[in-house]
C-alpha cells in the first residue's frame, strides 16, 4: 500500500511541477521562448521518466482479468489516440514546441484548421485515449493509479490552458470556444463522409 501512496504523491508532484513550468510567471523569468520550451520539456521528460521507472518496480497486481478482449480494446483506444496525435502533428510546429526551432517573435495567429476545427484540445484527447488504452492493455493497479491521477488532473490543466488562451487571443478564442467542443467532436464529425 505504501508504494501506491508514494506513486499518488509522485503524480501530484509531477502535475504541480508541470503547472508551475507552464505558468506565465516562469515564462517571463526565463525570457526567450526557445529557452523556456527547452527547459520545460527537459524537466518534464526527466520527471516523467522517474515516475515511469518507479511504476516499473512496483509489483504488478491485476485489477481486471488480462485477456485478449482487454488487450484488443486497449490497443483500439491507444491506436485512436495515436491517430489523433498524428492529426495534431500536422498543425503544430514541433521543433518550436520542444525548443529546438525558432519561436516566432510576433503574436501567433489562433489556429482553427484541421483537427482544431472539430476539437479544441486534440493533444489531450489523444493522451486520454492512449492512457486509457494502456490501462486496458495492462490492467494493473499501478496503471490504474497513473490513469486516475491523470484523469483527475486534466480538467484543471485544460482549464488553466483555456484561461491562458483567452488572455492571449481574447474574443477570438471565446468565439472559438462557443463554436468548437473541448474534447468530444460533434456528431457530424464522427459520421463517415459518403
Amino acid at each position: 500500500m505504501e508504494s501506491y501512496v508514494i506513486l499518488v504523491l509522485g503524480w501530484i508532484v509531477f502535475f504541480d511541477f508541470h503547472s508551475f513550468l507552464a505558468s506565465d510567471r516562469l515564462k517571463s523569468v526565463l525570457g526567450k521562448p526557445q529557452k523556456y520550451r527547452l527547459i520545460y520539456n527537459i524537466f518534464s521528460a526527466l520527471a516523467l521518466l522517474v515516475l515511469l521507472f518507479y511504476m516499473m518496480v512496483i509489483p504488478a497486481e491485476l485489477v481486471l482479468p488480462k485477456n485478449i478482449y482487454t488487450k484488443f480494446f486497449g490497443l483500439v483506444l491507444a491506436t485512436y489516440g495515436i491517430m489523433i496525435l498524428k492529426a495534431s502533428s500536422k498543425i503544430y510546429d514541433w521543433k518550436a514546441f520542444f525548443g529546438f526551432g525558432d519561436v516566432p517573435s510576433e503574436k501567433p495567429e489562433l489556429k482553427k484548421e484541421g483537427i482544431l476545427a472539430h476539437i479544441r484540445h486534440p493533444l489531450y484527447l489523444g493522451l486520454i485515449l492512449m492512457f486509457t488504452g494502456y490501462f486496458f492493455f495492462s490492467p494493473t493497479l499501478t496503471n490504474l493509479v497513473a490513469w486516475a491521477c491523470t484523469m483527475l488532473y486534466l480538467p484543471f490543466g485544460i482549464a488553466s490552458e483555456e484561461k491562458k488562451l483567452v488572455r492571449e487571443f481574447g474574443e477570438a478564442y471565446t468565439n472559438y470556444q462557443k463554436e468548437v467542443p473541448m474534447l468530444i467532436p460533434k456528431k457530424k464529425f464522427l459520421k463517415r463522409k459518403k
